[in-house]
Formats: structure tokens, C-alpha cells, sequence
């Protein structure tokens, strides 16, 4: 009997032991498919990170590229002196022109002034 109850309790503890293994093991199969679900998802972000970063490097590249056949910071001064030059010497040139369209305006007038009184002159001969 006392071998009968022996054999119990160990087939019991037995018994016991297996249910908390396999408790155990659903549990890890659960948080295996979990990080299996994990892994995927930041293998596809990571993917992502990857062309976003090889996007960034082609642009760069680009803009290098771009960058070197732009003109030097003092070329780039020198045109806009330059420019500066041109609308001085254009405005100068305006304001010169303005002076000789008054004159005009006024020798105009004065030719109209003087074609009036020759010809009021004219009228009492």
C-alpha cells in the first residue's frame, strides 16, 4: 500500500510537473509567435530606414554634384556687384534722360508758344 501511495504521489507530482510544462511551453509559444510578429515588423522598418537613407545618399550625391558646378562665393559676389554697377549706371542714365525729356517738353512748348504768335502776327498783316 505504501507503494501504491508512493506511486500515486509521484504520478501525481508527475502529473503536476507536466501541466506546468506545458503552461509554461503555451506560454514561450506565445511570446514566440509575438516576437516572431516583432522581427517582421522592424525587419520591414528597418528595410524602409534602409531605402530612405539610400534615397537620402542619392540626393546628397545630387546636390553635390550640383554644388560643384555652381560658381564660387565671390563669383557669386562679383555678379551681384556687377549688378549692382548696371542698375547705378542705368538709373543715372534714366535720370539723365528724364532731364532731356523736360528740356524737349519745354522746347516744344515754347515752339508751339512761338507758332501761335507768328501766326496771331501773321493774322494782323
Amino acid at each position: 500500500t505504501k507503494k501504491l501511495d508512493h506511486q500515486t504521489k509521484m504520478s501525481a507530482e508527475f502529473k503536476e510537473t507536466m501541466e506546468k510544462c506545458k503552461s509554461a511551453n503555451e506560454k514561450l509559444s506565445h511570446e514566440n509567435e509575438q516576437l516572431s510578429r516583432q522581427n517582421k515588423e522592424m525587419r520591414a522598418q528597418l528595410e524602409q530606414k534602409n531605402i530612405l537613407i539610400h534615397d537620402a545618399k542619392r540626393k546628397e550625391s545630387t546636390l553635390l554634384e550640383m554644388l560643384s558646378k555652381m560658381h564660387t562665393k565671390e563669383d557669386l559676389e562679383d555678379a551681384v556687384d556687377r549688378g549692382k554697377r548696371e542698375s547705378d549706371k542705368l538709373a543715372k542714365e534714366n535720370k539723365e534722360l528724364k532731364k532731356q525729356m523736360v528740356q524737349k517738353s519745354k522746347q516744344v512748348e515754347d515752339a508751339k508758344t512761338k507758332e501761335s504768335e507768328w501766326k496771331a502776327l501773321t493774322a494782323k498783316v
